[in-house]
């Protein structure tokens, strides 16, 4: 599928002064900008715009096809750089930073440190213009019906190392992580324990795809300290002061 871009004016109707919005196009895919930044994280499918004031870093958690669309690389502009997973296989350059788990790297005044997955590829942990975030990409406590006690076991082992590795980084002002329907009885485990782990000051949710009856009793629940965010729809716009 192509990528589509979408004028402004059908976003919102007025310009806001903020020191980071949000906006949700689909499954893990979201534009993000801070006051002197703009980043497009896991994009595949749906509309967005970018800001043509900003330079923009393009992160690419993971290859899988829900993702990462290779269609990103005929967006570049001039001072817009990109963030891959190893396992996307692109090879390095000038403007394309290939990024291994449990590193720190900086690229000019943005900080990036990574972590593993309980999937593929990195969780991501972001500062800039004195925010910081995390996307966690596919870090998640899958656990399926199907699954062994012992499958069980060896993924909450590996869940809360990485959930760890991004805690031991400092605080937070902002995390996503997958809140997925597919999961039935057994979704609300693993986002419960990243929120309570970090304590992230807000919560936006992800990896939902087309489910809200998912997000419908995910809005129910409450963390104490940490604000949670529900996209109402594609596109959606979230504002944090």
């Amino acid at each position: 599928m192509g990528i589509m871009l979408i004028r402004d004016h059908q976003l919102h109707s007025k310009k806001e002064r903020t020191s980071l919005k949000i906006e949700y196009i689909y499954n893990s895919g979201f534009h993000i900008e801070t006051d002197n930044h703009q980043f497009l994280i896991d994009y595949y499918r749906g509309k967005f715009k970018l800001n043509p004031d900003k330079p923009c870093t393009f992160i690419v958690t993971h290859a899988h096809a829900d993702h990462f669309d290779p269609l990103i690389f005929n967006l570049e502009r001039e001072g817009d750089q990109y963030i891959l997973s190893s396992d996307t296989a692109v090879p390095a350059a000038d403007h394309i930073h290939i990024v291994e788990p449990g590193r720190a790297y900086r690229f000019g005044d943005i900080k990036l440190q990574t972590c593993g997955s309980t999937d593929a590829g990195l969780s991501v942990r972001v500062e800039v213009d004195d925010l910081s975030f995390i996307h966690g990409g596919d870090l998640n406590l899958w656990v399926w019906p199907e699954d062994t006690p012992a499958e069980r076991n060896q993924m909450e082992q590996d869940f809360k190392r990485e959930v760890a590795c991004l805690k031991s980084h400092g605080p937070i002002d902002l995390l996503f992580a997958v809140v997925d329907g597919r999961l039935k009885d057994t979704y609300l485990p693993g986002p419960s324990y990243f929120i309570t782990s970090l304590k992230p000051k807000h919560f936006i949710p992800m990896h939902f795809r087309d489910d809200r009856s998912v997000l419908t009793d995910f809005s129910q629940q409450s963390f104490p300290g940490t604000k949670l965010h529900i996209p109402a729809t594609e596109n959606d716009i979230i504002v944090i002061d």
